[in-house]
């Protein structure tokens, strides 16, 4: 009615839709902490009677996350996870599921699952004594140790999920599970070591394969007399001056010598570096008994030798 008191032909009305609800969005699956080393399928469900569109964001990590455009075909569908697309490191995997309605309210469900595709890394630890290997007749050596020495192998995963075995196996023998550090054989000889390890994804190591020699023999000191000298028939030894060189050599075809050690009369073991004489005036005429032994690379210890020489200044 206007202010004439004229009054319109009909009355007009229109409908109004009080939406206060927000959209219920749920990711069903995978599980939160779920373990993948491939691509999966995340499920989910969007539930408004008003549903507009949806979206999904994916963060790998701290990093840059993708987010996807709004659209409506995202809603009440799974969709394929492809690793090498939105996840490729190993650590986490955000997935978080938004739905929005035409009131434009907004709800969202995340998930954070765990990625692991990362080849474990095996390695070995020599303990002492060793001695860093060579080429050595036919082999390439990759340390020289006792039977003494203990070998460790550990296996690192990283970011994964964890170790779940190492195995290992000496020559052509079977593997068997490595439970704690171990030596080789008490046998001397050249072993080939195979090692690797599998994570909890059952993603395997790299197979690696070393070659150690163990030594656990002794080297062999030789003794040599310069001049003067002469052999007593009747002493059955030999007669020196006080100038006479002794020369002490050290024998050892594998690992190779570390010292020498010598000592006259018991008067307190030397450690050899050049041939030496019994020119002291410490030394009387008269018999004297040189001890000496050699120590490898590997502290392999020879027994002591020794030998009585006669003295003669006149």
């Amino acid at each position: 009615v206007d202010k004439a008191g004229n009054q319109g032909s009909s009355m007009q009305s229109d409908s109004i839709i009080i939406d206060l609800t927000n959209p219920a969005v749920e990711i069903t699956s995978p599980e939160e902490g779920s373990w993948f080393k491939e691509d999966f399928i995340v499920s989910e469900t969007d539930d408004d009677e008003n549903l507009l569109e949806c979206q999904i964001e994916i963060q790998n990590n701290e990093n840059e996350p993708y987010v996807s455009e709004w659209d409506s075909e995202l809603c009440n569908a799974d969709f394929n996870l492809i690793l090498d697309s939105y996840c490729s490191e190993d650590g986490t995997c955000k997935i978080t599921k938004r739905a929005k309605d035409n009131s434009c309210k907004e709800s969202e469900d995340n998930i954070i699952v765990n990625i692991d595709r990362t080849f474990p890394e095996v390695s070995k630890k020599v303990g002492e004594p060793k001695v860093e290997g060579w080429e050595w007749l036919q082999w390439i050596i990759n340390w020289f140790i006792t039977d003494e020495t203990e070998i460790t192998l550990s296996c690192d995963d990283g970011e994964g999920r964890g170790e779940k075995e190492i195995k290992y196996r000496i020559n052509d023998g079977e593997f068997i599970e490595y439970e704690e550090p171990f030596s080789l054989p008490e046998e001397d000889g050249v072993y080939n070591l195979e090692y690797y390890c599998v994570d909890n994804m059952d993603i395997e190591s790299e197979n690696k394969i070393e070659t150690d020699k163990v030594d656990t023999q002794a080297p062999e000191t030789i003794k040599t007399i310069g001049e003067p000298k002469y052999w007593d028939e009747e002493k059955e030894q030999w007669c020196v001056s006080e100038v006479t060189l002794f020369n002490l050599i050290c024998d050892d075809e594998e690992v190779g010598c570390d010292k020498i050690y010598y000592e006259i009369d018991e008067n307190g073991e030397q450690t050899y570096s050049l041939p030496f004489t019994f020119g002291s005036d410490d030394y009387e005429d008269g018999e004297h008994t040189i001890y000496y032994h050699s120590v490898d690379l590997l502290g392999n210890s020879e027994e002591t030798q020794s030998e009585e020489d006669f003295l003669d200044r006149t």
